[in-house]
């Protein structure tokens, strides 16, 4: 602890500073320093495993960081050895980091950092707390719906179309005879079918397996 005071003095008076009237010039643009942009939240990491199991070093822990603020808030992490300290607004926020970072907590020295802002939905999807859904123009179907869409019937399919002349055509085939399908017009040639009989087929062959070399 006697290692970690100068350095944590010398950030508090850094921090001690009036934020609000901060101006750096980077060449002609001036850059003005938001206090609004710190985040009101403290993520406290390396805690032992006495802060989550015993409540009296619990409590020791709490009073640590309730010191600047009494509406403070705990949300304990113990997969994890952390702890997440919520506060009331980012200049306690601020204080409390620079004060308690590598402060000793049963035996061991914790790290503090500022935790990441939580920013609400409200403000962003036009008044819901909820997230929408994707724009319809960008949602394409994967599979076919589980059910029928809004103004769907049902249909009977219609009958198939039998062609009795084209039935006739083949019934009326006698193998070794020629038949002209299309007859032959100007430079284009005609086609012209011969009806074979049925071929036998013979026995199925057998394959014979390749013989395995000896010297294996």
């Amino acid at each position: 602890m006697d290692k970690a005071t100068p350095k944590i003095s010398s950030m508090a008076k850094e921090m001690n500073l009036d934020l609000e009237e901060l101006h750096i010039n980077e060449g002609k643009e001036l850059i003005t320093y938001d206090p609004e942009d710190t985040p009101c939240t403290l993520i406290v990491t390396g805690l032992a495993l006495e802060v989550f199991e015993d409540p009296d070093n619990k409590k020791d822990f709490e009073a640590i960081f309730k010191e600047f603020d009494e509406q403070a808030v705990f949300c304990y992490l113990r997969s994890f050895r952390r702890a997440r300290v919520n506060f009331s607004n980012s200049e306690t926020t601020k204080k409390a980091r620079v004060q308690t970072h590598e402060v000793e907590v049963c035996g061991k020295n914790v790290k503090v950092y500022f935790g990441q802002p939580v920013f609400s939905l409200g403000n962003q999807q036009g008044g819901h707390s909820h997230l929408e859904p994707p724009p319809l123009e960008k949602q394409f179907l994967i599979s076919p719906p589980t059910s029928p869409p809004a103004g769907w019937a049902q249909f009977h399919e219609a009958r198939p179309k039998i062609d009795m002349d084209l039935i006739t055509a083949l019934v009326n085939l006698v193998p070794g005879e020629m038949y002209e399908v299309l007859a032959a017009h100007n430079n284009q040639p005609g086609i012209t079918v011969e009806v074979v009989e049925d071929i036998a087929l013979g026995p199925k062959p057998t394959i014979v397996h390749t013989k395995r070399p000896d010297n294996i």
